[in-house]
């Protein structure tokens, strides 16, 4: 028996998809690597049987273990920033341009293992969700199993205004600037749906997004 394998212009009769998978030459049996048969698996993937579909097997995708990770937040968040008292935050105050007091109200800490400063994500309620960093070079990145969150000090909210800034570095800068009600999104486009959930929660009479 004769398998070619899938293309653009005759994908996979059992998954639509037009790559991996095999199919016979006569139509008669595929071998598809996404969706699971009755009949047993092969290195290339499940075999499906085509030219009876009252014997087809219900095909289903593919079962794959959904790992749940546990990660308190707020538990790592602490740690990093009592480590970050052994590491002066000074550097970090200059480069970006902005005071070491409005760093530590967005709670920086420090990463000995990454060699990073670490800035909690915090969900709509202020509870860190995840972690994003920033290095001595510069470059960005975030813990793995982090939710995108905002950065902002919980208690400095207030319901008489809320200015909408972008990073963590434009959040202390504005702090500096003397506002205390001051939240940054992860990115220009992301976290839209937080904000509007902490703009019905805090009815600010203002709202200033600042691109």
């Amino acid at each position: 028996m004769a398998l070619v394998r899938v293309n653009r212009e005759s994908p996979c009769p059992v998954c639509g998809k037009h790559d991996t998978c095999l199919v016979a030459a006569d139509k008669c049996v595929a071998i598809c690597a996404r969706f699971q048969s009755a009949l047993p698996k092969g290195e290339a993937g499940w075999l499906h049987k085509l030219t009876d579909d009252s014997q087809r097997p219900a095909w289903r995708p593919v079962e794959r273990p959904v790992v749940k990770q546990s990660i308190n937040w707020l538990d790592r968040c602490n740690q990093y920033q009592r480590a970050c008292l052994l590491v002066s935050l000074g550097s970090l105050a200059n480069t970006l341009d902005v005071s070491v007091d409005a760093l530590k109200r967005l709670q920086v800490g420090w990463n000995d293992q990454r060699r990073a400063f670490s800035f909690p994500m915090r969900d709509v309620d202020g509870k860190p969700c995840g972690i994003r960093y920033r290095s001595y070079s510069g470059a960005k990145f975030s813990e793995t199993h982090s939710r995108e969150g905002l950065f902002f000090y919980p208690a400095d909210l207030i319901r008489d205004y809320l200015i909408v800034v972008e990073g963590a570095s434009d959040t202390a800068a504005t702090m500096d600037l003397g506002f205390a009600s001051v939240i940054g999104r992860a990115n220009c486009r992301g976290n839209v749906e937080q904000i509007e959930n902490l703009c019905r929660r805090l009815s600010p009479r203002i709202v200033a997004l600042i691109p």
